[in-house]
């Protein structure tokens, strides 16, 4: 804050700048972490300084409805305040503000606004328990790495098993049942959009690429004696450069009981 002073010295009148250097004088006093009765004297007086100068911005046509702010009204509460409760020792108003938009504004958005206070509530509990099991998550370190390149290791390992033999021969053999294509739809609107070479840093996974290129093998050459896993590389299609990102998706497949 100190550098509005000089920044401003010349550009606008005499006036106005002791008018601001009243209100960060009354500023800077207000924030001390203990006060003595010197100290409210000085504040006192940098606020009567601050209220007799502060006319020059009616004056210009700056504020010509004169002034009507509760912020500056609550300037004369600061030193009866202080004596009653203590020095606010540097306390800043937005902490409050930025919980408000945690724990009201954004619940209130995701709300179907008719009775929200319930859901509100419900929002909060399952954020916080969120929040909490996150923690727990990761103390017990399940939340290290990313899924896709765990993934893709254990597939790796399932690979090179079954290639020397070593699977297991007590594996359960799959279920007769209807045979359904897997109908998969995708949010109507994508959230973003990126370049293909982004992702696999963004998303911490290195073999991204790859993944989708075997996946576009799969999805090309449905042929039950091709597996995508094993596929040269160069032999996969290459996806499009530019990819659209979804929030959400829904899978409807056969799932034998």
């Amino acid at each position: 804050m100190k550098v509005i002073i000089p920044a401003i010295v010349g550009h606008v009148p005499d006036d106005m700048v002791r008018c601001l250097v009243a209100f960060l004088d009354f500023c800077y006093l207000a924030r001390r972490p203990s006060h003595t009765l010197e100290d409210f004297t000085r504040m006192q007086d940098s606020l009567d300084r601050f209220h007799q100068l502060r006319v020059i911005f009616i004056a210009h046509g700056i504020r010509p409805d004169e002034f009507s702010l509760p912020r500056q009204h609550a300037l004369s509460h600061y030193i009866p305040s202080i004596k009653l409760f203590g020095s606010p020792n540097g306390l800043c108003s937005s902490l409050t503000e930025s919980k408000h938009i945690v724990t009201v504004k954004k619940p209130w958005r995701a709300s179907s606004r008719h009775n929200p206070l319930k859901q509100i509530l419900d929002t909060n509990v399952r954020m916080t328990k969120i929040s909490a099991a996150r923690i727990d998550f990761g103390h017990r370190g399940m939340l290290n790495g990313m899924i896709l390149t765990i993934t893709r290791d254990i597939s790796l390992i399932a690979i090179y098993l079954i290639h020397q033999g070593q699977d297991d021969e007590d594996d359960v053999e799959g279920e007769d049942g209807p045979e359904v294509d897997v109908i998969t739809r995708l949010a109507v609107k994508p959230v973003s959009s990126t370049l293909l070479a982004r992702l696999p840093q963004e998303l911490n996974c290195p073999y991204f690429v790859e993944l989708c290129r075997r996946f576009l093998f799969g999805q090309i050459y449905d042929d039950p004696d091709l597996d995508a896993d094993l596929v040269e590389l160069e032999n996969c299609p290459m996806p499009d450069d530019h990819v659209r990102l979804f929030s959400s998706a829904s899978s409807i497949f056969y799932c034998p009981e």
